[in-house]
């Protein structure tokens, strides 16, 4: 029985970026042969916008949702849930930051389980210092303040529609992973991981900022408000 899944490209400001996440995604999807996939690009309100043409001319992209106003990565994310046609859902960041080994490992455990996560196993190499170290911190007090087995949660991470629908909020930002990988695993939902690799080079991507190498302290506040919140409904499950 084929394997069905819908991937979400959310991407804002990435320019060549996004043509180089397509290609990727689509190159790793075609190396599993039992696999039906739809490719989703949505654009988060970039003021740039891409180039409505180029990206209508990769035949493998199946739809495009372009945002007037910034709504986020979890706004964006539900806006593509809306029209994903497949049970299983893989939100790709549009920076071009996986590499296509990291997608292929993901793709391969469709079914598997109702969370899928790829770990990046180069995350010490590939991320700015200052990210890096936020990143094992997140990762770190994750674990501490709920399951201790989840080795990534802002790792590459495939989910069931349904539940992005019932627990991503939509100005979540930054805390989409927590929201939704927390109350899955306490109502018993299986985790199953896999390495997800991030693109050798990424840090100096075409798209990238100087503000990128650091992370936004708005962010870190929702992070934290997030991370109270899973610590709350993992001792309610325990």
């Amino acid at each position: 029985m084929n394997k069905k899944i819908s991937v979400i490209i959310f991407e804002r400001n990435v320019g060549s970026d996004l043509i180089r996440t397509i290609n990727t995604v689509n190159n790793a999807a075609q190396r599993l042969s039992d696999l039906s996939y739809e490719i989703i690009v949505v654009d988060d309100g970039s003021s740039k916008k891409p180039i409505a043409s180029d990206i209508e001319n990769v035949p493998y992209v199946s739809r495009l949702v372009f945002l007037n106003d910034t709504v986020g990565i979890s706004g964006a994310i539900l806006e593509a849930v809306k029209v994903c046609k497949y049970e299983n859902v893989l939100p790709v960041p549009g920076h071009n930051m996986f590499a296509e080994e990291a997608i292929v490992n993901v793709l391969k455990l469709v079914d598997q389980g109702e969370i899928v996560i790829g770990c990046r196993n180069n995350l010490a190499i590939e991320r700015p210092p200052i990210k890096k170290l936020a990143s094992r911190i997140l990762r770190d007090v994750y674990r501490h303040l709920t399951f201790y087995y989840v080795g990534d949660i802002h790792g590459l991470i495939l989910y069931k529609k349904q539940d992005l629908v019932e627990f991503l909020r939509p100005d979540g930002g930054h805390t989409n992973a927590i929201s939704v990988v927390t109350p899955v695993l306490a109502r018993g939902g299986r985790l199953i991981q896999t390495i997800a690799p991030i693109n050798r080079g990424h840090d100096q991507r075409p798209s990238r900022r100087a503000i990128d190498s650091i992370p936004h302290p708005r962010n870190v506040l929702h992070v934290l408000g997030a991370l109270k919140s899973a610590r709350k409904i993992y001792r309610s499950s325990s």
